[in-house]
């Protein structure tokens, strides 16, 4: 269990977390963009000579200044402030754009969680693996060992002469096999 309690310290592991905070913060940022915004503008602008505050038509403007009663729109200090307001009510593109986020943010966490199982997949497998090469050793020790117990017995019945030499050599050899075997595995 130490063993997959570690797989989530893993960067790899970070980097899916921080995958799905990425995919967290693009639904937040469309989400923003469906907020009404304020904007305060000021300024105060000073000027050697009269300077149009603000644009009017030619044939407006012709009869403003030939009439000089009409309240002129020039000025050597012109100061402007205002407030912008805005508020979308309906934009389909960001609707659709906070949709596909939120498919990617769920994708972004499916492959978080498939990512960690096949991670814990591989630590089980070789842990399996580990198990196996110590239960294999182990039997090839055990069957090493009767087959030498096997082979004391032979070896005095060659020597009685109740059995054939050839015996031991067939014995010789599958103890070796049986070493070969154990070194493979270590």
């Amino acid at each position: 269990t130490q063993l997959l309690d570690t797989l989530k310290q893993r960067p790899e592991y970070k980097l899916d977390e921080l995958m799905i905070d990425q995919s967290k913060l693009g639904m937040q940022s469309l989400t923003d963009k469906l907020m009404p915004v304020v904007d305060i503008y000021a300024g105060y602008e000073m000027y050697n000579s009269p300077n149009g505050m603000l644009p009017v038509a030619p044939n407006k403007l012709i009869k403003m200044v030939k009439n000089q009663n009409i309240p002129q729109p020039f000025s050597k200090q012109i100061a402007r402030e205002g407030i912008e307001f805005t508020w979308p009510i309906f934009v389909k593109s960001i609707y659709t754009l906070k949709q596909k986020a939120s498919l990617l943010h769920m994708a972004s966490k499916k492959a978080k969680r498939l990512n960690f199982i096949q991670r814990e997949a591989i630590v089980v497998g070789a842990v399996a693996q580990l198990e196996y090469l110590y239960a294999l050793s182990d039997a090839l020790k055990a069957k090493k060992n009767s087959i030498l117990k096997t082979k004391q017995t032979t070896t005095i019945k060659v020597k009685d002469g109740r059995a054939a030499p050839s015996v031991l050599m067939v014995l010789n050899t599958n103890i070796n096999n049986l070493d070969i075997s154990l070194n493979n595995i270590k």
